[in-house]
């Protein structure tokens, strides 16, 4: 027969809000990738309400609400130059934010991605191209898969200042990861552990009304 399936996320009461950045912290297999993949829809939650502008997420059409979010994980890759490819996949574009990072970052925005891995890039450059993708798209809600797990410690801190920035623009920003540097940036922490049981975490002053 089948297995029973595991119960991955329990306790979890938490309010993500526009204009702030939030961490999912925790080690491997704690359930942080699993709280995007529901917020994006991915997967189906077995208990409990998620909620999208007080609305249940199971009530939007997948098409609508893709439309106004970004999750970026894997690297998904076109052949072409790079610009092309933080603009794929999307209707609108931050043009004003892509200005701003080819100032700092405009050696890699010139180069050209010669196949569809990005094998000529290191795993940092591919890892900045997939940032620039989801801060550029011009959605509401940006989600963020471990964004800094090949990034050396002077691009983290440059990611996520220009990630810090974005939030403050109107944008909700959440992401995994095991780092505990840049948590001080953050408006909120969701502290996976002692068997996947998250313990809540919202710094004061920082979270919108």
């Amino acid at each position: 027969g089948y297995r029973k399936a595991a119960q991955i996320i329990t306790g979890l009461d938490y309010s993500f809000r526009r204009g702030n950045m939030y961490a999912i912290l925790g080690e491997a297999g704690t359930g942080k990738t699993t709280i995007l993949l529901l917020i994006a829809r991915m997967l189906r939650e077995t208990g409990g309400r998620l909620y999208y502008n007080n609305v249940d997420i199971n009530g939007i059409p997948r098409g609508s609400l893709w439309k106004q979010m970004i999750y970026v994980s894997k690297p998904c890759f076109i052949r072409g130059t790079v610009e092309e490819n933080i603009r794929f996949g999307r209707e609108t574009f931050d043009a004003r934010l892509y200005g701003e990072i080819r100032k700092y970052d405009g050696q890699l925005l010139d180069r050209i991605l010669e196949d569809e891995e990005g094998s000529s890039f290191s795993a940092g450059e591919r890892q900045r191209i997939l940032i620039y993708r989801a801060l550029c798209a011009g959605c509401a809600l940006v989600l963020l898969d471990e964004p800094f797990s090949n990034l050396d410690q002077a691009m983290e801190r440059k990611m996520i200042g220009l990630m810090e920035r974005s939030a403050k623009e109107g944008k909700c920003i959440i992401f995994t990861t095991h780092r505990t540097a840049v948590l001080d940036r953050c408006s909120g922490i969701i502290q996976m552990r002692n068997g996947r049981q998250p313990t809540n975490q919202q710094r004061k002053g920082k979270v919108s009304e």
